[in-house]
């Protein structure tokens, strides 16, 4: 009796010893663009019930600025980002596309345009229409209605993509936003802000469209499937970024990301897989 009470005296150590080893192992921590946020706490949370026994990975928003910075001081593992690469980022970073991704334009429901050329955008953007009188297909009820401009700051990929595609020429800023409008640090508080204000105008990431108009753009509505035929022009790119290339337990996780059917099959229910 003595013998077996020692026997699992030690088999009980053992297992007190060997369940803070597995409890401690290290999580990926992710953080970045609030726009690629939904994607990654999906892909993250389809790769933990996969691989329940490797590190969990956690998932912060913020914005694609703070993504890029924080991976290149170490704060995070893997930085989150709507936008590409620029010569002004840290150096060493590596680039991991991962997806793309439409961007709306979007106004209060009570205001349901039909369409919004390209000339128009860029004419409420930088302030040469104030009024929705001014706006082709506004409705007569908002036309004495101010037009009240959101956009993102400048650590926003998404702030980034918008000026680029839908106020540049060829890919290349040609037009700044007028002063005269407010930013916002999320696309949360974006959409929040356009259902809340009748006369207002914004842009969102195609996920976060609920309880907004979607506005087509220059004749094409913004959805996945014109999205991903190429119909709608207003897409860009997510990336997930590392500092130095990829190792590890963060290349076994990006790799499954680009590589897996089943990240295919959850990153083509609201994005358009690259892979």
């Amino acid at each position: 009796m003595r013998s077996k009470r020692i026997i699992a005296i030690a088999l009980a150590a053992f297992v007190v010893m060997a369940l803070p080893a597995i409890a401690i192992a290290r999580p990926i921590f992710v953080g970045g663009s609030t726009s690629v946020e939904p994607l990654a706490k999906k892909l993250s949370a389809a790769y933990h019930h996969a691989f329940p026994h490797r590190p969990v990975i956690k998932v912060s928003g913020g914005q694609s600025d703070i993504g890029i910075s924080g991976v290149a001081s170490g704060r995070f593992d893997i930085g989150d980002s709507s936008r590409q690469s620029e010569k002004t980022d840290p150096a060493h970073l590596v680039f991991y596309k991962i997806a793309r991704d439409a961007v709306c334009l979007i106004t209060n429901q009570a205001n349901p345009l039909v369409n919004i050329s390209q000339p128009t955008v860029e004419k409420i953007y930088t302030g040469k229409y104030t009024f929705w009188s001014q706006v082709p297909g506004a409705p007569a009820a908002l036309a004495h209605t101010h037009i009240t401009v959101y956009h993102r700051d400048a650590a926003s990929g998404t702030e980034d993509a918008f000026k680029h595609i839908f106020l540049g020429i060829n890919g290349e800023l040609v037009q700044q936003i007028t002063p005269n409008s407010s930013q916002l640090a999320s696309n949360g508080q974006e959409r929040a802000a356009v259902q809340a204000t009748p006369g207002a105008i914004g842009f969102v990431s195609l996920a976060f469209t609920a309880g907004v108009h979607t506005v087509p753009y220059n004749g094409v509505p913004c959805t996945l499937q014109n999205a991903r035929s190429g119909q709608y022009g207003g897409v860009r790119n997510f990336y997930m970024v590392t500092h130095h290339v990829a190792k590890g337990q963060v290349l076994k996780f990006i790799r499954w990301v680009t590589t897996s059917s089943k990240a295919r099959s959850i990153i083509n229910s609201n994005w358009i897989a690259i892979h």
